[in-house]
C-alpha cells in the first residue's frame, strides 16, 4: 500500500508498505513470533522516499487484532513512530531519561536504539525534525491509532 504526504518542510513523502506475513525475510530466515500468537512479528516493510529518491526501510509490525495496514492513516502513523523515535534519540541521554522519568540500563539502550533512528532520518531528510512532525501531527496524523502498535525496528 502506498500513501504520499505533501509537506511543505520536506516536500513530498511516500509512504510504501509491504505485508510479508511468513514470507522469508532473507533465503534462511522465516520471522516468526515467540511472545505471542502472531504469525510474523515484523510482518510489514515500510519504506519512506522523498522526492529526491533518497528512502530507508523499516520493520512494523501490526497487533494481533490487526495485524495489516490497510489505510492512509495506518501508513502515516508508522512514519509518525518513526519521527517520534528519531526525535527521542536526538535528546542528550539525560534529556531522554527526563522524558523517560528513568535512568537505568534499559533507557542507556533504547537511548542509544532512538539515536540510530535519528541517524536514519538524517540520511535522507534535510529539515527540521521538529518542524517535519509539527505539520504532520497537524495535518495528518490520526491520534486514534495511538494504541494501534508502537512497535518499529530498523
Amino acid at each position: 500500500m502506498t500513501t504520499i504526504i505533501n509537506t511543505k518542510v520536506s516536500g513530498t513523502i511516500s509512504i510504501n508498505s509491504e505485508y510479508i506475513g511468513k514470507k522469508l525475510i532473507d533465503e534462511n530466515v522465516i520471522i516468526n513470533s515467540t511472545d505471542d500468537d502472531s504469525p510474523n512479528p515484523h510482518n510489514h516493510k515500510v519504506t519512506f522516499e522523498l522526492e529526491n529518491s533518497k528512502s530507508i526501510s523499516l520493520w512494523f509490525w501490526g497487533s494481533p487484532e490487526k495485524p495489516k495496514i490497510e489505510t492512509d492513516a495506518e501508513n502515516i502513523h508508522v512514519l509518525y513512530l518513526f519521527l517520534k523515535f528519531a526525535q527521542h534519540g536526538k535528546m542528550s541521554f539525560e534529556e531522554f531519561c527526563e522524558f523517560r522519568d528513568d535512568a537505568d540500563e534499559i533507557s542507556k539502550i533504547n537511548h542509544v536504539e532512538r539515536q540510530r533512528y535519528f541517524e536514519k532520518y538524517n540520511e535522507i531528510f534535510t529539515c527540521e525534525i521538529d518542524e517535519l512532525i509539527k505539520e504532520i501531527d497537524t495535518n495528518y496524523f490520526n491520534p486514534s491509532l495511538i494504541a494501534w502498535s508502537t512497535r518499529i525496528s530498523l
